[in-house]
């Protein structure tokens, strides 16, 4: 993917301000559809165990810094916007944390993200 400056530069503004629960549902779905696991990312990268299976962790709050995800999305091949799409969990449905938590656990472990998207949409 090539971006203009100024386009590049919005991305990582919208990147910057983006719900982190958003960043954190989309960076686990994009890998568990590649089937790229934690084990695999610390292999291929110099990044600390401790580092990645917080991005990946319900209980964590951390996610990538922008250049962290950046290369994420060249090394794994996607696209950097995927990341800052609006989740169809985080528009305000769910008020509680632990009802967050728990919903996204259930998507994940189940893979029927898309199927609850067209139920919301």
């Amino acid at each position: 993917m090539q971006y203009a400056q100024e386009e590049f530069l919005g991305i990582i503004n919208k990147y910057n301000n983006a719900d982190r629960k958003d960043i954190k549902l989309n960076l686990l779905t994009i890998f568990k559809k590649k089937g790229i696991k934690n084990k695999q990312i610390i292999e291929e990268t110099e990044y600390t165990p401790y580092k990645v299976n917080s991005w990946f962790a319900f209980s964590s709050p951390n996610v990538p810094t922008f250049e962290d995800a950046l290369m994420l999305a060249v090394k794994y091949d996607f696209d950097i916007q995927e990341l800052i799409k609006e989740s169809w969990n985080c528009k305000g449905r769910f008020n509680s944390s632990l009802v967050f938590l728990l919903a996204a656990y259930i998507i994940q472990r189940y893979n029927i993200q898309n199927k609850i998207e067209k139920i919301f949409k």
